[in-house]
């Protein structure tokens, strides 16, 4: 089981935020950094994409969606992030796609598969045509992941390369990069 022990957490050295870093210098490749650029992390766990969006953007703006109260607070002393609960508190605040990069790390494997093609539109109409979409899921392919391994829990959905381009296709996203850093998970 996972903890995080959120109003005890504290700001990472940038250093210490590899993926964070990782991603971001992945997703600059694909668009035009701009001052003041918006920045979303859709379930952003202990927060480490946030000191990476704080080094390699140029002043962005921090968004989160996070249903956890503790965690949005801790976004919000930590990063200055401001949290939303669901999509509809964003686009009251914003009024329109403004956002120039969107991140998911670890988070879309947890939601339905009918709640996965809400929240891939919901992107879709924030994103910025310019913008990017960053996202990180786990390897496994359930055709038979499910015989060789059970209790997932909270994992709903399992993705390979294949089934994760034909979804964001299908909800009308371009995909320009699609890679695999790791084996298949068994």
């Amino acid at each position: 089981i996972h903890f995080i022990d959120f109003p005890r957490l504290t700001k990472p050295k940038t250093s210490q935020c590899k993926i964070g870093v990782e991603h971001l210098l992945l997703a600059r490749n694909f668009t035009k950094v701009e001052s003041g650029d918006n920045f979303l992390d859709i379930g952003p766990g202990p927060g480490w994409h946030f000191p990476a969006a704080l080094s390699l953007l140029e002043n962005p703006n921090l968004f989160a969606i996070e249903y956890n109260q503790m965690a949005a607070d801790s976004y919000s002393r930590l990063y200055g992030a401001k949290s939303f609960s669901d999509f509809e508190g964003i686009k009251k605040e914003l009024s329109s796609n403004h956002f120039k990069f969107i991140v998911s790390s670890h988070s879309l494997e947890h939601f339905s598969f009918s709640g996965l093609k809400v929240l891939l539109n919901e992107v879709h109409h924030l994103l910025l045509s310019d913008g990017v979409f960053l996202i990180e899921v786990p390897h496994a392919d359930m055709r038979i992941h499910l015989k060789i391994r059970s209790g997932d829990t909270p994992h709903l959905l399992f993705f390979t390369i294949e089934s994760l381009r034909s979804i964001l296709i299908d909800s009308g996203f371009e995909v320009v990069f699609i890679e695999t850093t790791g084996q298949l998970t068994a």
